[in-house]
């Protein structure tokens, strides 16, 4: 039998220095304490008696553990201080490192296996095996090699380029590549943007423009600013043609507003030269008159609201302004009738022609004609009647239809000689005004009144509220019946007008209809006096000759904000 002497330990450190010693493989497993008990005769030369013989703080091993704790630094398992002295973070680290290698610890750390230990530090790879395998693709060290499995790279120069363009998977770094991106960050950015090509994403932050959404709706409306596009597009315009158009009509609102300000001005004053502030008025009519030509919508309305201000002020203008406005208005709804009976006429007169020519060349146009016409039937607007008349005559004038039509209009003109009332009906030109009569339903009941200079009793002050002069109304049924319930409504409806009584007839000749104040007209004979009362709708419907069709339009108006109160 035979033991071999690993030194002599203090007592206090002995058990503690074994087991560290052992779990760094420096010792055999085997290896075990004793007090030696008469091994001092053998070697006491080798130690001076009374002191500690720890070889564990010899140079060699010292240098050992320094080899092993720099290794685990780099692995990142150990953070202590390299200096060779074993302690639980030392033995901890190592045992990480086993874990992490799946390794089985040898019977003793030899100069190989610690050589072997130091090189997993440096590359961090797990074996000789994988270390070949990396190597054989042109990898150095493990967390390249595993980086580039993750991201998918098969090759380790298009790993090296991808990671010095900031990519870490082979997909991205290949859509980046083909789509001509130089780094990740513009990769992303013009991802974000829905970009997939680097000239488009570049070529939209020069303009400013943030998504490829964007930059092809610019690039379609017809803007060369990419501000003038945004604001336009803050606006609800999509492209320069609509956007411009808007502008135009706003222009030309602003300036017919200022050119009827200026001629109402010039009017009132030439009535009114005493005014006293008239140096101040005529003052900025001259710079409103020539700003009538800018092209700035802002500064025209500006100046123009600083002559209003300046006329309101004076005694009389706006009742004046109210009366000029009144004529305008009457003025501009003749001039939309007009023009809407003339847009029905074409209507007509194009869809007779197709049902005759479902063959032409020229029918597609047509048809998209008489579409945009079928839309804007119900349209109150002047100057998209007037466009709509402008398109429908260009229209006509580029397919050579105006002879076609004519021969269209003229043959109907002939057989229409005996048509039924329906056909005479659906020539008649909707308004504002008439609009309840020829497309309400069936069941509505609709009050008029008689805007005639001859109305008995009935007057519409110039705040545009109604009065009764002679304390009464006289009422004309044209279809509905006399009821005590009726008649109990209409002196309701007109008490807060000063009317006391009625004066209802249900014999309205053609020639009598000027002596009534208003006119209740309905399809139906029966009068029900909880009956809802309803708006006028665009359901077109055939007015009786013996009622509606004989009131001349200049003498009636529809009086709508009444027939909620009759109704109750």
């Amino acid at each position: 039998m035979f033991a071999v002497v690993a030194g002599t330990l203090y007592q206090d450190k002995a058990k503690a220095n074994l087991t560290a010693l052992k779990e760094l493989h420096i010792i055999p497993q085997d290896s075990f304490l004793s007090r030696g008990d008469g091994l001092d005769g053998l070697i006491w030369m080798s130690y001076q008696r009374g002191a500690s013989f720890d070889f564990a703080t010899q140079p060699n091993y010292l240098r050992l553990v320094q080899r092993l704790q720099a290794a685990m630094s780099k692995l990142g398992l150990y953070s202590g201080p390299v200096d060779g002295l074993i302690g639980p973070t030392t033995v901890k680290a190592f045992r990480s490192y086993l874990a992490r290698f799946d390794l089985q610890p040898g019977a003793v750390l030899t100069d190989y296996s610690l050589a072997e230990i130091e090189r997993n530090a440096g590359d961090g790879f797990h074996s000789d095996e994988e270390r070949n395998a990396a190597r054989a693709l042109g990898y150095t060290d493990a967390q390249s090699f595993n980086d580039a499995r993750s991201g998918g790279f098969t090759s380790a120069s298009a790993f090296a380029q991808a990671k010095n363009m900031g990519f870490t998977t082979q997909s991205d770094y290949d859509a980046a590549v083909s789509g001509g991106f130089r780094n990740r960050d513009e990769y992303q950015s013009a991802q974000t943007g829905g970009f997939t090509a680097a000239n488009e994403y570049r070529a939209a932050v020069q303009l400013g423009i943030q998504t490829n959404a964007e930059l092809v709706g610019y690039r379609a409306s017809g803007f060369s600013d990419p501000a003038a596009f945004r604001d336009a597009k803050q606006k609800g315009f999509g492209d320069k043609a609509s956007y411009d158009k808007a502008e135009a009509r706003k222009l030309k609102a602003a300036r017919t507003s200022a050119t009827a300000l200026l001629s109402d001005a010039e009017t009132f004053l030439k009535l009114n030269p005493q005014t006293s502030n008239l140096v101040e008025i005529a003052g900025q009519a001259a710079a409103l008159n020539t700003q009538v030509q800018t092209d700035s919508t802002d500064a025209l309305d500006s100046s123009a609201l600083r002559l209003s201000n300046l006329l309101m002020a004076v005694p009389g203008y706006s009742e004046f302004s109210a009366s000029r406005d009144k004529e305008r208005a009457r003025e501009i709804e003749k001039r939309k009738a007009e023009i809407f009976a003339e847009l029905q006429a074409e209507r007509q007169a194009l869809k007779h022609w197709m049902s005759s020519h479902l063959t032409s060349a020229k029918l597609p146009e047509v048809v998209q004609e008489v579409k945009a016409l079928d839309e804007i039937t119900d349209t109150n607007d002047l100057d998209t009647l007037a466009d709509a008349r402008e398109a429908v005559r260009a229209m006509i004038a580029r397919q050579a239809l105006a002879d076609e039509l004519d021969t269209g209009k003229a043959a109907d003109s002939q057989s229409g000689s005996g048509a039924s009332q329906e056909s005479d009906s659906a020539t008649y030109a909707v308004t504002d005004l008439n609009k309840a009569l020829l497309r309400g339903p069936l069941e509505d009941v609709v009050v008029l009144y008689n805007a005639g200079p001859k109305a008995p009793s009935l007057l519409r002050t110039i705040s545009g509220q109604f009065s009764l002069t002679k304390n009464q109304a006289w009422i004309c049924l044209l279809g509905p019946q006399r009821t005590p319930a009726l008649d109990k409504a209409l002196l309701e409806a007109i008490d807060p007008m000063g009317g006391k009584a009625i004066n209802v007839s249900s014999d309205c000749g053609a020639g009598g209809l000027e002596s009534a104040d208003l006119f209740m007209s309905s399809a139906k004979p029966s009068w029900r006096p909880r009956q809802r009362f309803k708006r006028p709708t665009s359901k077109r419907w055939k007015p009786r000759r013996s009622a509606c069709s004989i009131l001349p339009a200049n003498l009636i108006q529809t009086v709508e904000d009444w027939l909620p109160s009759i109704a109750r």
